[in-house]
């Protein structure tokens, strides 16, 4: 494993930036493979009338203040968000 997915998975409660370094909301979960250990996906809470997301982490580093992505935030956004039930 490398050592900027390591540091993903301790990042649960951090700012989740896109490919521009624009804040989209916080990851409040971190799902790593079994196997590998590895981050595959983070749950983000939108702040949307309570509504979160799935995001895949692949590509995903550690930034200053959270977890950056190479994604857009209107990608994200509309990539369709879920009820917290």
């Amino acid at each position: 494993m490398a050592s900027g997915e390591a540091e993903i998975t301790h990042l649960e409660g951090s700012e989740l930036l896109d490919s521009s370094g624009t804040p989209v909301g916080r990851i409040s979960r971190v799902y790593v493979d079994p196997d590998t250990q590895r981050p595959l996906w983070g749950l983000l809470d939108t702040g949307l009338g309570g509504k979160h997301a799935f995001v895949p982490l692949a590509g995903a580093q550690p930034s200053g203040s959270g977890i950056s992505v190479p994604y857009e935030r209107e990608l994200i956004r509309k990539a369709g968000a879920i009820d917290p039930e």
